[in-house]
């Protein structure tokens, strides 16, 4: 694999489950290893993921192909799971590169949403660890011809946990390629109605042109791992498998291209949109709760409102007083501190202030004008203290 690239990359895989992305990473491996098809055959088929497929080179008999142990990240054993149970980092090293891919496991998982909500926060954990973002790859079978509900869930799930500054980081990956000789098909023509309905109702907008839509088919690898283990292969025709790694080997050296043209993605932004949304999440519930209580007390008081107008009738006393002024014939001194007075309303409707505190009760000074306050001729008056 003859490509200069001067830096270390970070690729993010997603797709659906069963989409292949743990089998293309080993494919990438050999093709990082060995300068071509020809170079590889009947060597050591290299894997950093364990794998087990069958093959049927003649008739039904199907011959078990395994490349190392089971691990518990690998679960080889159920067809309809996916087979990665965590995100795991694969370092592939070259001479003028390094890749860090994260797989993850697949999106779609037969044992239900919770699994893949599970899944969605592993997988955010793990790109965490990652300041950038090169390349963030989706992987779809290229056969695929429906924009049915289980495309659309699980390619809302794919990339609506995405900061839409990431869109221009998003590439599409065609897997099984060989059926649709290396084009995407039909496969792109739902993509496009997906993510029409995307940008119509979302506001999201993510490229499908032609270059940003790669075809590639780990067949070559597959056949590969079956040459060194079922005799029969090493007297098949190879020429497809040849011509299949030589067309994936191409579509990797532009998917290579295509990262490097764009700005990395910060992971940061990513993150904090999905803390948002799980706060959002999280009060979901309470604001349920609470809404369901206004809603049915409402009810109550409306199919109850004649029965509440009438006791409250019945129970309704008021209290109101008022004050009566007498105009008298001598002056009185009063104390105008704030706990010695009120405001009240008189019979006329307005209100007056009202001295409870009386000093001395007839006053004679003179020259003293009334209702006159502050007063310093009130010094003089009897009831205040001289010293």
């Amino acid at each position: 694999m003859n490509i200069k690239m001067a830096k270390e990359l970070n690729i993010l895989l997603l797709g659906q489950t069963g989409v292949g992305k743990s089998t293309m990473i080993n494919f990438l491996v050999n093709l990082c290893t060995y300068s071509s098809f020809d170079d590889a055959l009947g060597k050591p088929v290299k894997f950093v993921i364990p794998t087990s497929f069958k093959v049927y080179p003649k008739g039904i008999k199907g011959h078990e192909i395994k490349l190392g142990d089971p691990d518990e990240n690998e679960d080889l054993t159920k067809l309809t799971q996916s087979h990665t149970q965590k995100p795991k980092i694969y370092k592939i090293s070259h001479s003028d590169f390094i890749l860090n891919i994260i797989d993850v496991p697949g999106i779609g998982d037969t044992r239900g949403t919770l699994i893949d909500e599970y899944n969605t926060k592993i997988i955010l954990d793990t790109v965490a660890l990652f300041e950038k973002l090169h390349g963030i790859c989706i992987l779809l079978h290229s056969d695929r011809d429906k924009l049915d509900l289980m495309y659309i869930y699980c390619m809302n799930e794919l990339l609506l946990h995405l900061h839409n500054e990431a869109a221009p980081n998003i590439l599409f990956i065609f897997t099984h390629a060989t059926r649709c000789d290396f084009t995407p098909g039909d496969a792109n023509e739902v993509l496009t109605d997906y993510l029409k309905e995307l940008k119509d109702k979302k506001g999201i907008v993510i490229n499908n042109e032609e270059e940003n839509l790669f075809s590639i088919d780990s067949e070559s690898f597959r056949y590969l791992a079956a040459y060194n283990q079922v005799p029969e292969y090493q007297n098949m025709e190879s020429n497809q498998y040849r011509s299949s790694w030589e067309q994936s080997l191409k579509a990797f050296q532009a998917i290579y291209k295509r990262i490097i043209s764009v700005n990395p993605h910060s992971v940061i932004n990513t993150l904090s949109i999905n803390e948002a949304r799980a706060m959002i999440i999280s009060l979901m519930g309470p604001l349920a709760t609470v809404t369901a209580l206004i809603e049915d007390n409402y009810a109550h008081y409306e199919q109850n409102i004649d029965d509440i107008i009438k006791k409250l009738t019945n129970n309704l006393l008021i209290t109101d007083y008022t004050i009566e002024l007498n105009k008298l014939d001598y002056p009185k001194t009063v104390c105008t501190a704030k706990k010695c007075i009120s405001v009240e309303k008189s019979t006329d409707g307005n209100f007056v202030t009202f001295y409870k505190q009386i000093c001395h009760a007839r006053c004679y000074l003179k020259n003293v004008p009334l209702e006159h306050f502050p007063e310093p001729a009130l010094k003089d008056c009897a009831a205040m203290r001289r010293e």
